[in-house]
C-alpha cells in the first residue's frame, strides 16, 4: 500500500484519469474528493466490507492502524471495485491517505503528475537537431 501525506487542496492522481483531491483537514474528520471518467464507480466500504476486499488481497483489517475517513462516514473508498483509497492517519492540517491498486494502476502526487506532463510537453515541443546526427551515423554503420 503506497502511503502519501496531504494537505487540503492537494490532490492525487491515480492512473492518468482519476483526481483524488482532499477538500479539507480538521480534528478527525477529512473530506475527500474523487473526479475521474464517466461511469467512475465509486463505492464507500464499511469496516465489513473492507475486511473482505482486505482479505481477497492477502491482508487484513487492523483497526489501530487503518483509520476512518470521519467519526461520521465510512472508512475507505473503493474505485471501480480494484483501487482502495483508505486514511491512515489525521493530523491537525495534514492527512495521511493509503491507496493500494494493481500494478498497472500508476499513482502520483498531483504537482509531481503536473511536472511530468510539462517535461513531457517540452522535450516534444524541442527541435529534433540531434536526429540528423543520427541518420549520419546509420548510413556510416551500414553494411555495404
Amino acid at each position: 500500500m503506497l502511503v502519501l501525506s496531504r494537505r487540503a487542496d492537494t490532490s492525487i492522481i491515480v492512473g492518468h484519469d482519476i483526481t483524488v483531491t482532499v477538500e479539507y483537514v480538521a480534528a478527525e474528520d477529512v473530506c475527500l474528493s474523487v473526479k475521474g471518467p464517466e461511469g467512475l464507480r465509486v463505492e464507500r466500504l464499511e469496516e465489513v466490507e473492507l475486511a473482505q476486499v482486505l482479505s481477497k488481497r492477502g491482508r487484513t483489517w487492523d483497526p489501530s492502524t487503518m483509520h476512518v475517513l470521519s467519526k461520521r462516514s465510512r472508512p475507505a473508498l473503493l474505485l471501480d471495485g480494484e483501487i482502495l483509497v483508505a486514511v491512515q492517519s489525521v493530523s491537525s492540517d495534514s492527512v495521511r491517505i493509503g491507496i493500494e491498486a494493481p500494478p498497472h494502476v500508476l499513482i502520483y502526487r498531483e504537482e509531481v503528475y503536473r511536472q511530468m506532463q510539462e517535461a513531457n510537453r517540452g522535450a516534444l515541443s524541442e527541435p529534433d537537431e540531434d536526429l540528423g546526427g543520427l541518420v549520419a551515423l546509420r548510413r556510416v554503420s551500414a553494411p555495404e
